[in-house]
């Protein structure tokens, strides 16, 4: 389903891996993460159907044992939709591919492990790369892929360092007295 969703799109993705333990159980939040056992945006969810059973919140970890559940149905604005866990699907797993986590405020760039460039081209990490430069970012702590192949690791910082040395070059360059004198006339 996400690959023909994302065909579709003619979007570029990537996929962020976080170290759960810090988004889930960290002392940044002022929010508690929510925890939806179906689509957030579902009839369901938007009209609280189960809040009693989940402990009164999204927040808690009945709502959050609940996206486990072997079991259960699902409210829609046209009926009803079982969900059970398949044999197959392995214990880490939700119950319901549309589960989600809610995570309400700015995940810090340290809890992200991994960066997984989706099906992109190296020119579309040189991309990233840019955009990080732009905003004075120098380094990051993630590890990033071009591929969910774990060999194919890249190394972005040396590929931020390698932007700066260059950005750094073409400021020394600008300003030489020639220069610094033109661009002084320049701006009267």
């Amino acid at each position: 389903m996400l690959q023909s969703k994302i065909e579709k799109s003619g979007y570029k993705f990537a996929f962020l891996i976080f170290d759960i333990n810090k988004v889930l159980f960290g002392d940044y939040w002022s929010l508690p993460p929510k925890f939806y056992y179906t689509n957030s945006a579902s009839k369901e969810i938007r009209d609280n159907i189960r809040i009693d059973e989940l402990g009164g919140s999204y927040s808690s970890v009945e709502a959050f044992r609940f996206m486990f559940k072997d079991e259960f149905i699902v409210s829609l604005s046209y009926g009803t939709r079982p969900e059970r866990r398949k044999g197959d699907t392995p214990p880490n797993r939700t119950t319901d591919v549309q589960a989600e986590v809610v995570i309400r405020a700015i995940i810090p760039p340290d809890y992200i492990k991994k960066i997984i460039f989706y099906e992109c081209a190296k020119n579309d990490v040189n991309d990233f790369c840019e955009q990080l430069a732009e905003k004075e970012i120098w380094s990051i702590k993630s590890k990033v892929y071009l591929c969910e192949d774990q060999n194919s690791e890249i190394d972005i910082n040396a590929k931020l360092e390698k932007i700066k040395k260059k950005i750094e070059a073409d400021k020394m360059k600008s300003s030489d007295p020639v220069s610094a004198l033109n661009n002084h006339f320049k701006d009267r």
